[in-house]
């Protein structure tokens, strides 16, 4: 065939960028100039790889499955996210097997992209005709929706530059980044008791483990903005099929004025890839009901398989997607809802075992550490992980689910992690759609956001875990103010209010980017380091360890789990509790000396950040105050030299060593 350059493109292309990145490392920490655009290119061009062969990739796959009901814009949503996917699990599976390095992934990423060759020529050819007709789409979208373009263009671009940047997020750097990091180390994937949340589904990090086999970990937070833009894109998709062309916008409109989305973006989480993976196998699901074509419920349970391949937490909405099914299934014979759930349950169990097949072979524990425990986790420890888990929110009393809709806005403080952490504020009129139901699916939708929202409820309340029900927030919460009030003066009102979160978004963009001053970073004028010591609050810290400590010591890290950057030599805090623990378990200076003596203990890091966040919010009892008022009172004076100090972070020499030599 005329075409058949395209098997050795690919193959060209991945090799060239390996080969390159092994010519050209990873610029170093105090580097700068233009080591730094060449990193950021090189980063960008990989993204723009990747997203293409996971494009064709999904492409291929689900054309078996002959889809002939979704639009462009829907093709290229599902082909992607399940391309992405497939991505993912190749390097699961690498890791499984023991062959995780750079050689294999890239390996892995030649083989997709050869298997693949046939749809190379299509794609293209289509992307280049989308591109001739853009001018003349854009031409007819009216001025409402253009200035809601230009809106989201402006704030992409915002966060494309922050996402360039080096990770600095909390997570990432205890988890997202460490845990690929240390398995890539490794070349294999192991159990990491001591970071728990590395132990559970990370499906969106096997991505990250791509780029970082590639020197790139800001590769990652531009695959979490990629999940970003797919929300909004299939929140967009949905509403024009399902509701409205005006819902769509509007619905746009209000998930852009939610000035926090954009920074969850910029961040190496996997947050999005979970929300887009829940909120399409609903999609999926909308799809059957109203098509009756059972080959939905097999990418709805793919989907939600993926769901469940990234969060522990989407085991309640596979829970609400089984009943759902049976549900709609109800006036079917029994042979049919069988049958229906067959398909359903059995694509997602499919695609979600391998995650926990891997936890129940390593630790006896298919939930690790949650419910059973396991290696380096009592059920003590496990209690105080669940209480810590449970101390988000004001209560769990029945007032405090009736006033759950006000609080997390009024005190939106003690549902989140930071303080811009705030749902879209007009999402409170969602509870009015009741009163303007719409239609057979959109009703469906409130309905499962309405039980989506009470599992939640039950659940650790952090706002960051309802993301993947913010897109149908927004669309009832667009619906509502599109059917209420239809007289001008009130919509004007309201399209001003939608205008002004809009803004607000843009403007705090704007002062977020004087604040973090990203463009020195990426463009090379400031290094990695100074950026760092900017805004990862402990990195200074971190950054005397690395300099100042020899490779034999060891860190206990204490209220502070970032170990991203300190190498191997940091114990990370990961749950917060280890200080707990070590007192809980040797009550005496002698004991607990004795025992951080046995871990060849030869320094101990106090995150008085950390430890003033969580003593103020999620601390009822007091044992972590207690805790560290016995450390800063009786073991500091007693075993310890202070060697470093700053504004959040103290580091001590351990001194009580019980006799035993250091090495």
């Amino acid at each position: 065939m005329k075409n058949r350059w395209y098997v050795s493109l690919a193959p060209i292309f991945y090799l060239s960028l390996f080969l390159l990145r092994i010519l050209f490392p990873e610029r170093g920490l105090d580097e700068i100039g233009l080591h730094a655009i060449l990193d950021s290119v090189f980063t960008l061009v990989f993204l723009t790889g990747t997203i293409l062969l996971a494009y064709v990739l999904g492409r291929k796959i689900l054309r078996q499955i002959a889809l002939i009901d979704l639009t462009v814009l829907e093709a290229l949503i599902f082909y992607l996210v399940i391309g992405l996917g497939t991505l993912a699990y190749g390097v699961l599976f690498l890791a499984l097997a023991g062959w995780l390095n750079p050689l294999a992934i890239s390996l892995w990423l030649i083989i997709a992209a050869s298997w693949t060759w046939r749809e190379w020529n299509i794609v293209i050819a289509d992307f280049l005709l989308y591109l001739t007709n853009l001018p003349l789409r854009l031409k007819v979208i009216a001025r409402g929706p253009k200035i809601i373009l230009i809106a989201a263009v402006l704030i992409l671009f915002a966060t494309l530059i922050h996402a360039l940047t080096p990770p600095w997020d909390y997570d990432g750097l205890m988890y997202h980044l460490q845990a690929p990091h240390l398995f890539l180390k490794a070349g294999r994937i192991y159990l990491l008791p001591e970071i728990w949340q590395a132990n559970g589904p990370l499906t969106t990090e096997m991505l990250f483990a791509i780029g970082l086999a590639y020197g790139s970990d800001s590769f990652a937070k531009l695959i979490h903005l990629t999940y970003g833009i797919l929300m909004l894109l299939a929140t967009f998709t949905f509403s024009r099929r399902y509701f409205s062309n005006q819902t769509a916008w509007m619905a746009l409109a209000i998930l852009l004025g939610i000035p926090v989305l954009p920074i969850w973006a910029s961040w190496a989480y996997t947050d999005f890839a979970w929300a887009v993976y829940e909120f399409l196998s609903v999609y999926a699901l909308m799809f059957w009901i109203t098509t009756h074509k059972r080959r939905w419920l097999l990418i709805a349970g793919l989907l939600c398989g993926l769901a469940l391949g990234s969060k522990y937490l989407a085991l309640g909405s596979a829970a609400l997607l089984f009943m759902w099914i049976l549900w709609h299934s109800r006036r079917q014979t029994i042979t049919a809802i069988i049958t229906n759930i067959s398909l359903f349950g059995f694509c997602a169990v499919i695609t979600a075992a391998p995650w926990y097949i891997k936890n129940l072979t390593f630790s006896g524990n298919p939930f690790f550490p949650f419910i059973f425990g396991g290696p380096g986790w009592d059920m003590p420890r496990l209690d105080m992980l669940t209480d810590y888990l449970g101390s988000f929110g004001v209560g769990k009393g029945i007032l405090d689910y009736l006033l759950l809709p006000l609080n997390i806005f009024v005190r939106h403080d003690m549902f989140s992690t930071i303080s811009i952490e705030i749902p879209g504020l007009l999402f409170p009129l969602a509870l009015l759609y009741p009163l303007v139901r719409q239609g057979k699916i959109p009703n469906s939708a409130a309905f499962y956001t309405f039980f989506w929202c009470v599992i939640w409820a039950f659940g650790s309340q952090q706002t960051r875990f309802l993301l993947p029900v913010f897109p149908f927030l927004a669309l009832l919460t667009a619906s509502v103010i599109l059917s209420i009030d239809k007289s001008r003066c009130g919509r004007v009102l309201m399209l001003g209010l939608i205008g002004g979160m809009v803004a607000t978004t843009l403007t705090y963009q704007g002062l977020y980017f004087v604040q973090q001053q990203p463009l020195g970073v990426v463009f090379g004028s400031e290094s990695k380091a100074e950026y760092l010591r900017r805004h990862a609050y402990d990195y200074q810290a971190i950054e005397f360890l690395n300099t100042n400590l020899r490779p034999s010591d060891r860190v206990l890290m204490m209220w502070d789990g970032h170990s991203y950057y300190c190498k191997t030599r940091c114990l990370p805090d990961t749950d917060q509790t280890r200080w707990l623990r070590l007192v809980g378990q040797n009550p005496t200076v002698e004991s607990v000396s004795k025992t951080l003596s046995e871990m060849n203990i030869t320094h101990l890091f106090f995150s008085q950040g950390d430890f003033a966040w969580i003593s103020k919010y999620h601390d009822p009892l007091g044992i972590h105050r207690q805790a560290a008022k016995y450390f800063l009172e009786v073991f500091q004076e007693a075993c310890t030299r202070t060697i470093y100090h700053d504004e959040y972070v103290t580091i001590y020499e351990f001194t009580c060593l019980d006799n035993v030599e250091r090495k």
